[in-house]
Protein backbone atom coordinates (compact mmCIF):
# COMPACT_ATOMS: atom_id res chain seq x y z
CA UNK A 1 0.00 0.00 0.00
CA UNK A 2 2.82 2.34 1.47
CA UNK A 3 4.78 1.48 -2.08
CA UNK A 4 1.48 1.88 -4.31
CA UNK A 5 0.95 5.69 -2.88
CA UNK A 6 4.40 6.31 -3.08
CA UNK A 7 4.49 5.51 -6.99
CA UNK A 8 1.23 7.66 -7.45
CA UNK A 9 2.99 10.45 -5.92
CA UNK A 10 5.57 10.38 -7.89
CA UNK A 11 3.12 10.16 -10.90
CA UNK A 12 1.20 13.45 -9.60
CA UNK A 13 4.67 15.37 -9.00
CA UNK A 14 5.83 14.86 -12.35
CA UNK A 15 2.69 15.53 -13.91
CA UNK A 16 2.49 18.47 -12.24
CA UNK A 17 5.80 19.65 -13.61
CA UNK A 18 4.28 19.39 -16.79
CA UNK A 19 1.23 21.50 -15.89
CA UNK A 20 3.74 24.56 -14.50
CA UNK A 21 5.72 24.30 -17.76
CA UNK A 22 2.37 25.25 -19.62
CA UNK A 23 1.58 27.77 -17.56
CA UNK A 24 4.85 29.39 -17.94
CA UNK A 25 5.04 29.18 -21.58
CA UNK A 26 1.82 29.72 -23.00
CA UNK A 27 3.00 32.08 -25.33
CA UNK A 28 5.59 29.59 -27.42
CA UNK A 29 4.65 26.35 -29.19
CA UNK A 30 4.14 23.20 -27.00
CA UNK A 31 4.16 20.03 -28.43
CA UNK A 32 4.06 16.88 -26.58
CA UNK A 33 7.75 15.50 -27.11
CA UNK A 34 8.63 18.58 -24.48
CA UNK A 35 6.25 18.04 -22.01
CA UNK A 36 7.02 14.16 -22.14
CA UNK A 37 10.81 15.33 -21.49
CA UNK A 38 9.77 18.00 -18.68
CA UNK A 39 7.21 15.12 -17.08
CA UNK A 40 10.72 12.38 -17.36
CA UNK A 41 7.57 10.00 -19.12
CA UNK A 42 8.15 8.46 -22.61
CA UNK A 43 6.12 10.30 -25.17
CA UNK A 44 3.78 7.31 -25.65
CA UNK A 45 2.63 6.90 -22.91
CA UNK A 46 2.37 10.49 -21.16
CA UNK A 47 -0.51 11.56 -22.93
CA UNK A 48 -2.65 8.80 -21.31
CA UNK A 49 -0.69 9.62 -17.91
CA UNK A 50 -1.87 13.47 -18.12
CA UNK A 51 -5.51 12.13 -18.62
CA UNK A 52 -5.49 10.04 -15.75
CA UNK A 53 -4.06 12.72 -13.50
CA UNK A 54 -6.08 15.26 -14.86
CA UNK A 55 -9.03 14.16 -16.53
CA UNK A 56 -7.82 16.30 -19.80
CA UNK A 57 -5.43 15.93 -22.62
CA UNK A 58 -2.44 18.05 -22.54
CA UNK A 59 -3.88 19.98 -25.67
CA UNK A 60 -6.90 20.50 -24.08
CA UNK A 61 -5.83 21.66 -21.11
CA UNK A 62 -2.64 23.92 -23.37
CA UNK A 63 -5.80 25.18 -24.95
CA UNK A 64 -8.36 26.16 -22.26
CA UNK A 65 -5.97 27.77 -19.96
CA UNK A 66 -4.73 29.83 -23.22
CA UNK A 67 -8.42 30.79 -23.20
CA UNK A 68 -8.57 31.57 -19.49
CA UNK A 69 -5.58 33.65 -19.64
CA UNK A 70 -6.86 35.69 -22.25
CA UNK A 71 -10.27 36.31 -20.88
CA UNK A 72 -8.36 37.38 -17.79
CA UNK A 73 -6.26 39.80 -19.73
CA UNK A 74 -9.12 41.05 -21.81
CA UNK A 75 -10.99 42.11 -18.52
CA UNK A 76 -7.62 43.41 -15.91
CA UNK A 77 -4.88 44.66 -18.81
CA UNK A 78 -4.41 47.69 -21.32
CA UNK A 79 -3.53 45.74 -24.31
CA UNK A 80 -4.84 45.34 -27.44
CA UNK A 81 -6.82 41.86 -28.95
CA UNK A 82 -3.68 41.41 -30.98
CA UNK A 83 -1.34 41.38 -28.11
CA UNK A 84 -3.43 39.28 -26.20
CA UNK A 85 -3.53 37.11 -28.71
CA UNK A 86 -0.17 36.98 -28.70
CA UNK A 87 1.07 36.20 -25.44
CA UNK A 88 -1.44 33.28 -25.05
CA UNK A 89 0.20 31.40 -27.71
CA UNK A 90 -2.23 32.19 -30.79
CA UNK A 91 -0.85 32.33 -34.46
CA UNK A 92 -3.15 35.03 -35.15
CA UNK A 93 -5.83 37.59 -34.31
CA UNK A 94 -8.95 35.41 -36.55
CA UNK A 95 -7.49 32.14 -34.63
CA UNK A 96 -7.60 33.77 -31.10
CA UNK A 97 -11.14 35.42 -32.14
CA UNK A 98 -12.77 31.95 -32.92
CA UNK A 99 -11.35 29.48 -30.10
CA UNK A 100 -12.37 32.07 -27.80
CA UNK A 101 -15.98 32.41 -29.08
CA UNK A 102 -16.17 28.19 -29.12
CA UNK A 103 -14.87 28.17 -25.56
CA UNK A 104 -16.81 30.90 -24.36
CA UNK A 105 -19.78 31.48 -26.77
CA UNK A 106 -18.91 35.40 -27.10
CA UNK A 107 -16.58 37.39 -28.94
CA UNK A 108 -13.20 39.15 -27.65
CA UNK A 109 -15.11 41.90 -28.07
CA UNK A 110 -18.15 41.21 -26.30
CA UNK A 111 -16.11 39.69 -23.40
CA UNK A 112 -15.00 42.93 -22.67
CA UNK A 113 -18.63 44.87 -23.26
CA UNK A 114 -19.92 42.61 -20.65
CA UNK A 115 -17.01 42.87 -18.36
CA UNK A 116 -16.37 46.59 -18.87
CA UNK A 117 -15.14 48.18 -15.56
CA UNK A 118 -13.08 44.76 -14.63
CA UNK A 119 -16.47 43.02 -13.30
CA UNK A 120 -15.70 39.56 -14.51
CA UNK A 121 -19.11 38.08 -16.24
CA UNK A 122 -19.61 33.93 -16.20
CA UNK A 123 -19.98 32.07 -19.49
CA UNK A 124 -23.22 32.99 -19.99
CA UNK A 125 -22.51 36.72 -19.92
CA UNK A 126 -24.42 37.06 -16.71
CA UNK A 127 -23.76 38.97 -13.26
CA UNK A 128 -21.90 36.45 -11.15
CA UNK A 129 -23.03 37.68 -7.54
CA UNK A 130 -26.19 36.68 -8.63
CA UNK A 131 -25.42 33.15 -8.34
CA UNK A 132 -23.88 33.74 -4.96
CA UNK A 133 -25.62 34.62 -1.91
CA UNK A 134 -23.81 36.17 1.01
CA UNK A 135 -24.86 37.76 4.42
CA UNK A 136 -25.13 41.10 2.46
CA UNK A 137 -24.74 43.28 5.85
CA UNK A 138 -21.55 41.56 6.70
CA UNK A 139 -20.24 42.03 2.62
CA UNK A 140 -21.32 45.67 2.74
CA UNK A 141 -18.82 46.03 6.18
CA UNK A 142 -16.12 44.14 4.00
CA UNK A 143 -16.89 47.02 1.07
CA UNK A 144 -16.40 49.85 3.61
CA UNK A 145 -12.98 48.66 4.77
CA UNK A 146 -11.84 47.75 1.24
CA UNK A 147 -9.72 51.11 1.02
CA UNK A 148 -8.39 51.41 4.60
CA UNK A 149 -7.18 47.79 4.56
CA UNK A 150 -5.27 47.62 1.01
CA UNK A 151 -1.80 48.41 0.79
CA UNK A 152 1.04 48.37 -1.62
CA UNK A 153 3.96 46.38 -0.53
CA UNK A 154 7.19 45.02 -1.87
CA UNK A 155 7.33 41.20 -1.33
CA UNK A 156 10.60 39.39 -1.40
CA UNK A 157 11.20 36.05 -2.90
CA UNK A 158 9.60 33.12 -0.93
CA UNK A 159 10.85 29.74 -0.88
CA UNK A 160 7.87 27.02 -0.63
CA UNK A 161 6.66 23.56 -0.62
CA UNK A 162 3.38 22.68 -1.39
CA UNK A 163 0.62 19.64 -2.58
CA UNK A 164 -1.29 20.67 -5.44
CA UNK A 165 -5.43 20.01 -5.51
CA UNK A 166 -6.64 20.47 -8.93
CA UNK A 167 -9.84 19.67 -8.11
CA UNK A 168 -11.36 22.84 -7.34
CA UNK A 169 -11.65 25.57 -4.26
CA UNK A 170 -14.36 23.20 -2.32
CA UNK A 171 -13.23 23.13 1.35
CA UNK A 172 -13.14 19.08 1.35
CA UNK A 173 -10.43 19.60 -1.76
CA UNK A 174 -8.25 22.43 0.02
CA UNK A 175 -8.38 21.21 3.50
CA UNK A 176 -7.42 17.56 2.14
CA UNK A 177 -4.40 19.10 0.02
CA UNK A 178 -3.32 20.92 3.35
CA UNK A 179 -3.45 17.60 5.69
CA UNK A 180 -1.27 15.88 3.45
CA UNK A 181 1.24 18.74 3.41
CA UNK A 182 0.95 18.58 7.33
CA UNK A 183 1.60 15.16 7.27
CA UNK A 184 4.59 15.45 5.31
CA UNK A 185 6.41 19.06 6.86
CA UNK A 186 5.19 17.63 10.74
CA UNK A 187 8.06 15.18 10.59
CA UNK A 188 10.65 17.24 8.97
CA UNK A 189 9.99 19.69 12.24
CA UNK A 190 8.88 22.24 9.48
CA UNK A 191 5.52 23.61 11.32
CA UNK A 192 6.25 26.47 13.85
CA UNK A 193 4.73 29.14 15.47
CA UNK A 194 5.80 31.69 12.60
CA UNK A 195 5.91 28.91 9.22
CA UNK A 196 4.19 31.13 6.62
CA UNK A 197 1.57 28.61 5.33
CA UNK A 198 -0.07 30.13 2.05
CA UNK A 199 -2.65 29.01 -0.17
CA UNK A 200 -2.31 30.05 -3.70
CA UNK A 201 -5.81 29.97 -5.50
CA UNK A 202 -4.39 30.17 -9.89
CA UNK A 203 -7.97 29.92 -11.18
CA UNK A 204 -10.51 32.74 -11.46
CA UNK A 205 -13.89 30.66 -10.71
CA UNK A 206 -15.79 32.90 -12.96
CA UNK A 207 -13.80 32.00 -16.16
CA UNK A 208 -12.67 28.59 -14.95
CA UNK A 209 -14.78 25.64 -14.56
CA UNK A 210 -15.19 25.17 -10.72
CA UNK A 211 -13.98 21.88 -10.45
CA UNK A 212 -10.99 22.29 -12.70
CA UNK A 213 -9.71 25.36 -10.62
CA UNK A 214 -6.19 25.00 -9.02
CA UNK A 215 -4.95 25.55 -5.59
CA UNK A 216 -1.73 25.03 -4.08
CA UNK A 217 -1.44 24.41 -0.14
CA UNK A 218 2.32 25.88 0.94
CA UNK A 219 4.83 26.21 3.73
CA UNK A 220 7.56 28.24 3.81
CA UNK A 221 10.69 26.43 3.63
CA UNK A 222 14.51 27.05 3.55
CA UNK A 223 16.06 26.76 0.05
CA UNK A 224 17.71 23.35 1.10
CA UNK A 225 14.83 21.47 2.39
CA UNK A 226 14.54 18.91 -0.21
CA UNK A 227 10.99 17.35 -1.40
CA UNK A 228 9.73 14.89 -3.67
CA UNK A 229 6.50 12.36 -4.40
CA UNK A 230 3.05 14.60 -4.61
CA UNK A 231 5.12 17.21 -2.31
CA UNK A 232 6.31 20.26 -4.52
CA UNK A 233 8.77 22.73 -4.54
CA UNK A 234 8.37 26.77 -6.37
CA UNK A 235 9.35 30.25 -5.39
CA UNK A 236 7.36 33.29 -4.91
CA UNK A 237 8.68 35.56 -6.96
CA UNK A 238 9.65 38.87 -5.82
CA UNK A 239 7.69 41.28 -6.78
CA UNK A 240 5.44 44.76 -5.93
CA UNK A 241 1.78 43.42 -4.66
CA UNK A 242 -1.58 45.00 -3.49
CA UNK A 243 -2.03 43.42 0.21
CA UNK A 244 -5.47 43.13 1.32
CA UNK A 245 -6.36 41.84 4.70
CA UNK A 246 -9.38 39.87 4.83
CA UNK A 247 -10.98 38.91 8.35
CA UNK A 248 -14.33 36.58 7.25
CA UNK A 249 -16.04 33.44 6.32
CA UNK A 250 -15.40 31.55 3.26
CA UNK A 251 -18.49 32.49 1.49
CA UNK A 252 -16.85 36.22 1.75
CA UNK A 253 -13.69 35.23 -0.28
CA UNK A 254 -15.14 35.58 -4.09
CA UNK A 255 -17.30 38.59 -3.48
CA UNK A 256 -14.12 40.66 -2.03
CA UNK A 257 -12.11 39.33 -4.74
CA UNK A 258 -14.92 40.75 -7.16
CA UNK A 259 -14.76 44.07 -5.00
CA UNK A 260 -10.95 44.25 -5.62
CA UNK A 261 -10.82 44.26 -9.03
CA UNK A 262 -13.73 46.27 -9.67
CA UNK A 263 -13.35 48.91 -7.60
CA UNK A 264 -9.89 49.52 -6.34
CA UNK A 265 -7.84 48.46 -9.51
CA UNK A 266 -9.94 51.45 -11.64
CA UNK A 267 -8.96 53.95 -9.36
CA UNK A 268 -5.33 52.69 -7.91
CA UNK A 269 -2.97 53.39 -11.32
CA UNK A 270 -2.26 49.51 -10.83
CA UNK A 271 -2.99 46.81 -13.22
CA UNK A 272 -2.75 42.79 -12.27
CA UNK A 273 0.71 41.76 -13.02
CA UNK A 274 1.05 37.98 -14.75
CA UNK A 275 2.73 36.37 -11.36
CA UNK A 276 0.05 34.24 -9.48
CA UNK A 277 -1.31 35.82 -6.40
CA UNK A 278 -1.50 34.41 -2.64
CA UNK A 279 -3.03 33.99 0.50
CA UNK A 280 -1.34 34.41 3.67
CA UNK A 281 -3.05 33.28 6.52
CA UNK A 282 -2.45 35.32 9.41
CA UNK A 283 -2.55 32.16 12.24
CA UNK A 284 -0.20 30.33 14.76
CA UNK A 285 1.63 27.68 12.50
CA UNK A 286 1.16 25.30 14.97
CA UNK A 287 -2.10 25.53 15.39
CA UNK A 288 -3.45 25.72 11.70
CA UNK A 289 -4.82 22.37 11.90
CA UNK A 290 -7.51 23.57 14.85
CA UNK A 291 -7.60 26.91 12.46
CA UNK A 292 -8.85 24.82 9.36
CA UNK A 293 -11.93 23.49 11.35
CA UNK A 294 -13.18 27.31 12.45
CA UNK A 295 -15.82 29.06 9.94
CA UNK A 296 -13.61 32.38 9.95
CA UNK A 297 -10.63 33.00 7.97
CA UNK A 298 -7.63 35.72 8.59
CA UNK A 299 -5.85 35.90 6.02
CA UNK A 300 -3.44 38.48 3.72
CA UNK A 301 -5.02 38.57 0.06
CA UNK A 302 -1.43 39.46 -2.16
CA UNK A 303 -2.04 40.36 -5.41
CA UNK A 304 0.90 41.04 -7.62
CA UNK A 305 0.41 44.39 -9.81
CA UNK A 306 2.13 46.92 -11.86
CA UNK A 307 1.63 50.48 -13.54
CA UNK A 308 -1.00 50.78 -15.78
Amino acid sequence: MINNFKSKARYVNRINKAIEYIDDNLDQAIDLDILSQVANFSAFHFHRIFVGVTGETPNQYLKRRRIEKAANLICFNNKTMTEIAQECGFSSSSAFSRVFKEHFSLSPSQWLKNSKNCKVNNKNGEDPQSEHDYDENHQQSHDKDLMMNLDIREISAIEVAYVANLEGYGMEKVNAAWRRLLQWAGPRDLIKKDSLMIGIPFDNPDITDVDKCRYYACIGIDSNVETAGDIGKMTIKTGRYAVYTFDGTEDQILPTYRKIYSDWFPQSGYQPDDEPFFEKYLLDGTKIEQEMAKSEINMEICIPVKRL
